[in-house]
């Protein structure tokens, strides 16, 4: 079996005399932390409004590559993305 900070951490607080924390209640406390993940975004893409007038306009006179891509943005839906595919942080 793999060790885990998480299972090593249940299996040391439950060996602590006087701690209040049995081996029943470390099991709980493990599997609760488990049944939660949370989700980070390492590489989330951001542009202020400004910057995407900016390229815009100078998309007219020569395109910008990937500008397509960002046609719809903005800062309020990006979090709405965010929020609709469960990721907390980014």
């Amino acid at each position: 079996m793999i060790q885990t900070r998480r299972h090593f951490l249940a299996r040391a607080s439950a060996g602590v005399v006087g701690s209040g924390l049995t081996a029943l209640g470390a099991h709980r406390l493990l599997h609760a932390q488990a049944a939660a993940p949370r989700l980070i975004d390492i590489h989330h893409h951001f542009v202020s409004p400004a910057f995407l007038q900016f390229l815009t306009e100078r998309s007219a006179k020569t395109p910008v590559p990937g500008l397509a891509a960002w046609k719809d943005y903005s800062p309020a839906r990006a979090v709405e993305t965010l929020d609709r595919v469960g990721i907390q942080t980014a």
